[in-house]
């Protein structure tokens, strides 16, 4: 998750690997079974997170 830590610092948009990380390990939970449910997801903590990084992806590119 190079590239999200990098527009993190080069342009100042939240940092979410962390999410993004727990995104993919709830993917591989729900598609597959073998890895444990992460604790840390609430859907509408979530929901902010992403809707806070799209709005400041969308500031950035207009």
């Amino acid at each position: 998750m190079e590239e999200s830590r990098y527009l993190a610092v080069e342009y100042g948009l939240p940092a979410i690997e962390n999410l993004l990380v727990d995104l993919n390990t709830m993917r591989k939970h729900e598609a597959y079974g073998d890895v444990d449910r992460p604790d840390n997801l609430d859907p509408e903590v979530v929901a902010e997170e992403i809707e806070t990084y799209v709005e400041r992806i969308g500031k950035l590119v207009l």
